[in-house]
């Protein structure tokens, strides 16, 4: 007897221009800079960042990232130019 795995894929999301658009985990999006994974969480809870769930997880298309600021780096240059 062998068991074959399924691999799950995700339905296409249509934007509101008809087309397809990019649906992004919360994880990617802390990944790229938009904010921690419980802060982006905590915005969609309350109503802040439209998202839909798969299973216990959220996505959030790529037209709603419109909701967020630009990403910003934490990294050390981010320091330097507040003290300047």
């Amino acid at each position: 007897m062998s068991t074959a795995s399924t691999t799950r894929t995700q339905a296409p999301q249509v934007g509101p221009d008809g087309l397809l658009e990019r649906v992004f985990k919360v994880s990617e999006l802390a990944a790229a800079g938009y904010g921690d994974k419980s802060s982006l969480t905590r915005r969609i809870h309350r109503g802040q960042l439209p998202a839909f769930r798969v299973g216990n997880a959220f996505r959030i298309r790529e037209s709603d990232l419109r909701y967020l600021v630009d990403p910003v780096d934490p990294g050390p240059d981010d320091a330097d130019d507040e003290a300047a």
